[in-house]
């Protein structure tokens, strides 16, 4: 099994068209094939 973490802190979720579609103001289809293909974690919260 492989684990990329994939950590930007410069692009906003909305942002990137696998979370907003077509609204989003930007294209990013090589992080939306890679979210195709992948498991997303929407929000982690502190214990």
């Amino acid at each position: 099994m492989n684990i990329i973490f994939i950590v930007i802190d410069s692009l906003r979720q909305d942002h990137i068209s696998s979370y907003v579609g077509d609204r989003s103001p930007v294209q990013t289809p090589n992080i939306d094939r890679l979210a195709a293909q992948s498991a997303g974690i929407g929000s982690v919260g502190g214990c």
